[in-house]
């Protein structure tokens, strides 16, 4: 059972996390402090976990016990301190410096405990999700067994919409965490991060702290193919190419078709498709292409080849991809 600092007079209070590099705990000595005894403060008993007897060199021993595995020392000339390495929950305690001859020094060490969050979907923990843009999806983000020195929450990065309250659970010495929110997919995301935050050590949350209070999600976002359409004659001006031009995660496009007005004149695998007899016409032509995510029409298209051999290409205004007008004065002319 530990002692709390409020015990003891001189006490000094340490605040630190799981997984940090080093803790240092200082105790000073002098060139005639003959002995030091460094113990863990339990009720009823101390437990010696450093020794240090002056001499040439000094003498030094470091407790066997487990517990203490992942405690050190520093020595210098006016010091001589406890090292506790790659701090674990079970090294939170009390622990006090004894010189000899000198009043001892006391630290209350406080650990505050870091937890990984998880993502899931469906009750599930993902990593990777495939998502279809425009399509939502209700995201939990979950902590299980934390423990801090101050208030923790949860935060998205970036900030998804329709976020639920978060849901605080006491779990023992520990608190469990989780938040829901529906994440809306779009082009263009490539991850979802979610956080502990609240810390009262801010300040010493460095790239290797993050990654034990976070955990990032990523993103396979497909959508479905988007279009253009262009349109090039042919040396005599009787034929024109159709050419319809599309990018689309699944990239494997399994379906062209083409169209004039609202009528279907091509459907194939091919992206191009050559239209004759167009001599002397005024035709609106427009495709559409399909992958596993569904089909999407370009924009529309219309070619107006005259008698008198003048070639216009016109692009007018099809779906929210707006409009431009270009013309085309023909070879044929």
């Amino acid at each position: 059972m530990k002692i709390g600092c409020f015990l003891e007079g001189s006490c000094q209070t340490v605040d630190t996390y799981t997984t940090k590099d080093a803790e240092l705990l200082p105790c000073t000595i002098t060139e005639q402090t003959p002995t030091v005894i460094w113990a863990e403060i339990v009720v009823g008993d101390s437990i010696t976990v450093l020794t240090y007897q002056s001499g040439n060199p000094p003498l030094i021993s470091i407790s066997t016990e487990e517990k203490y595995n992942n405690f050190n020392y520093t020595l210098e000339p006016t010091s001589f301190n406890l090292v506790i390495l790659n701090v674990e929950d079970e090294d939170g305690g009390v622990y006090g410096c004894s010189p000899f001859g000198s009043n001892p020094t006391t630290y209350d060490v406080t650990v505050e405990v870091l937890a990984k969050p998880t993502v899931r979907y469906e009750s599930q923990d993902v990593d990777v999700l495939d998502v279809i843009v425009g399509s939502s999806y209700d995201l939990t983000c979950a902590a299980t067994g934390a423990r801090s020195l101050s208030d923790l929450s949860l935060v998205w990065d970036p900030s998804l919409v329709k976020k639920t309250p978060i849901i605080i659970t006491p779990n023992g010495d520990y608190t469990d965490y989780s938040i829901t929110s529906t994440y809306t997919a779009v082009r263009g995301d490539s991850s979802i991060t979610c956080q502990l935050t609240g810390y009262v050590m801010q300040g010493e949350i460095n790239d290797q702290r993050m990654e034990l209070i976070s955990h990032t999600m990523n993103l396979n976002v497909r959508y479905a193919p988007v279009c253009t359409m262009t349109i090039q004659e042919g040396e005599d001006c009787r034929v024109v190419t159709l050419t319809c031009e599309c990018h689309a995660v699944p990239e494997v496009i399994t379906q062209y078709s083409f169209f004039v007005g609202s009528n279907t004149i091509h459907v194939g695998t091919s992206n191009t498709f050559t239209v004759s007899g167009v001599y002397g016409t005024s035709s609106s032509f427009s495709c559409s292409a399909a992958n596993a995510i569904g089909m999407v029409t370009s924009q529309m298209g219309k070619l107006i080849i005259a008698t008198q051999f003048m070639t216009e290409l016109h692009l007018e205004k099809g779906n929210s991809l707006g409009s431009e007008r270009t013309k085309v004065i023909s070879h044929c002319m």
